[in-house]
C-alpha cells in the first residue's frame, strides 16, 4: 500500500503543499532585501505558526531554510527535531511511502545537528532599481501622468531601498511634458493635509514608496527618464517623508494632491442610451490596476442636467440605513458604533439610506469630462467592483431600465 500525507506528492521536505507555499514567501521576503531571520519571523506571524501537528510540514520547512542561509536559531531548531523525534512529523503517511518519509527527516535532522554554513548576504532583487534624479511617469486612471522624481532611498523601510519621491509634474491626457527642466525643478507641496497614523497632519513634500510591494503593480504603468536637467543640490526637506505602499500610491496622489480627480469630482461619462454621472468618492488599486470609488447621480434622461440641477441632484442610494444594517448584526459584539457606521456606510445621518457604491477596474476611457463638484463621505468600506465598459449595463439595472447600450471603449494599454 502506497499513501501519502493529504497535500504530498513525495516525501521530500518541500514536497508538499504548506511547505511549497511557506517557501515561495521566503523567497520573497528574500528577494525583497528582508535579512532572514527577519523574514522567518515574519512568515511565522503570516502562516500563524503555532504547536499544532499539522503544521509540522511547515515548521520542517521553515528550519531548513533558515539553516540553509546560515540564520537557525535555537528556538526553531528544537521544535524541529522534536517533531522529528517524537513522529509528529511523520502523520498521515503509510505504507511504501513511510520509508521514503523516515529517510528525509533522518536526513534533515542530520544536517540541523551539523555546522551551519557560513551566513548568507542578503540581496534584494526587487524591479524597483530606480537611480537617484531619475523621472518615473506614473500613468494615472484618467490616462494622464504624475511625474515623480527619485531623491534619497530609505534601507530601513519596506524591505530595504525603498525610494523617497517628489512630485514635480503632472499631464492630462494628451498633454506633451517637457521634462527637460523637471529634474531641477520644484517639488509640488501637498495640496490637502493628510492625517496620519500616529494622528499628526502632513502636508509635504517627499514620501517614499514599499519596494516589498513592487509586484503589485503593472510595469507598464510607469515610465523611467534619465534627467535632463543638471543635478541640483538638494537641500532637503524639514519633514520626515511618509510611507506609501504601491497598492496605495493612486489613492494618495488623489487624496494629497487632487490627481487625477479630488473626491466630490462630477464626471460625465459618454456611451449608452444616455451619458452617465459619476461623483468620484476615492481612488484605490486593484488587480495591479488604478479604479475608482464612485457614485451614480440619479438623473438618466438623454440630455445633460442644466448646472443648477446638476448641483441639486441626488446619488442612488438603496433601503439601506444605519439602523436597518445594525439590527440585522445578530452578535452585539459585532456591532460597530453608531459613528463608525456612519463612516462605514458613507451617510452623515442614522436614517439616512445608503448610497450605491461601486468600484471601477481600470483606466477610464476617453470623452469623459468634470462637469462639476459636490460633497461626499469616503466610507470605509469597499465595494462591488465592475469593468468600465460594464458602467452602462449596471446603471440600466439600477434604474429598471431595459434599453439595450453599446457600452463604452475604455482607453486601452
Amino acid at each position: 500500500m502506497y499513501r501519502c500525507r493529504v497535500g504530498a506528492w513525495g516525501p521530500g521536505v518541500f514536497q508538499n503543499d504548506d511547505a511549497a507555499d511557506l517557501r515561495d514567501g521566503w523567497r520573497g521576503l528574500i528577494r525583497a532585501g528582508f535579512d532572514p531571520r527577519e523574514a522567518g519571523r515574519r512568515l511565522v506571524d503570516t502562516f500563524g505558526l503555532s504547536e499544532e501537528s499539522d503544521q509540522a510540514p511547515m515548521w520542517l520547512a521553515l528550519a531548513d531554510l533558515l539553516w540553509r542561509a546560515g540564520r537557525l536559531g535555537h528556538e526553531i531548531r528544537r521544535r524541529a527535531l522534536k517533531l522529528i523525534r517524537d513522529g509528529a512529523a511523520l502523520d498521515g503517511w503509510e505504507g511504501r511511502s513511510l520509508g521514503g518519509r523516515k529517510r528525509a527527516l533522518s536526513e534533515l535532522g542530520e544536517r540541523l545537528r551539523s555546522a551551519m554554513p557560513a551566513p548568507v548576504r542578503s540581496r534584494p532583487s526587487h524591479p524597483c532599481d530606480w537611480k537617484r534624479g531619475e523621472l518615473i511617469v506614473w500613468r494615472l486612471i484618467d490616462d494622464g501622468s504624475a511625474v515623480l522624481r527619485v531623491v534619497a532611498f530609505d534601507k530601513r523601510w519596506g524591505g530595504g531601498g525603498s525610494p523617497v519621491v517628489e512630485l514635480v509634474g503632472a499631464g492630462r491626457p494628451g498633454d506633451e511634458i517637457d521634462f527637460r527642466h523637471l529634474g531641477g525643478g520644484d517639488a509640488r507641496r501637498a495640496t490637502n493635509s493628510l492625517k496620519l497614523t500616529t494622528g499628526r497632519l502632513w502636508r509635504d513634500t517627499r514620501f517614499k514608496i514599499g519596494v516589498f510591494e513592487a509586484g503589485d503593480y503593472n510595469p507598464r504603468r510607469l515610465r523611467r527618464i534619465k534627467s535632463l536637467s543638471p543635478r541640483r543640490r538638494d537641500a532637503g526637506s524639514k519633514g520626515q517623508p511618509i510611507g506609501v505602499r504601491w497598492t496605495g500610491l493612486d489613492g494618495f496622489l488623489l487624496r494629497g494632491f487632487d490627481l487625477p480627480w479630488s473626491p466630490g469630482t462630477i464626471l460625465r461619462v459618454p456611451g449608452g442610451a444616455s451619458p452617465t454621472w459619476l461623483v468620484v468618492v476615492d481612488m484605490v488599486s486593484a488587480s495591479k490596476l488604478p479604479a475608482i470609488v464612485c457614485e451614480v447621480l440619479d438623473w438618466h434622461d438623454s440630455r445633460d442636467p442644466a448646472p443648477d440641477i446638476l448641483r441639486t441632484l441626488d446619488v442612488h442610494r438603496t433601503t439601506d440605513t444605519v439602523s436597518l444594517v445594525r439590527a440585522r448584526v445578530v452578535d452585539p459584539r459585532n456591532r460597530k458604533s453608531i459613528a463608525r457606521m456612519k463612516q462605514h456606510l458613507g451617510v452623515r445621518g442614522v436614517d439616512e439610506r445608503v448610497p450605491f457604491r461601486m468600484t471601477l477596474l481600470g483606466y477610464a476611457p476617453t470623452g469623459i469630462e468634470v462637469v462639476g463638484r459636490r460633497r461626499v463621505v469616503a466610507p470605509t468600506s469597499g465595494s462591488n467592483v465592475y469593468e468600465w465598459e460594464d458602467l452602462s449595463t449596471v446603471v440600466n439595472r439600477l434604474t429598471g431600465a431595459i434599453v439595450a447600450s453599446p457600452g463604452i471603449a475604455p482607453a486601452t494599454g
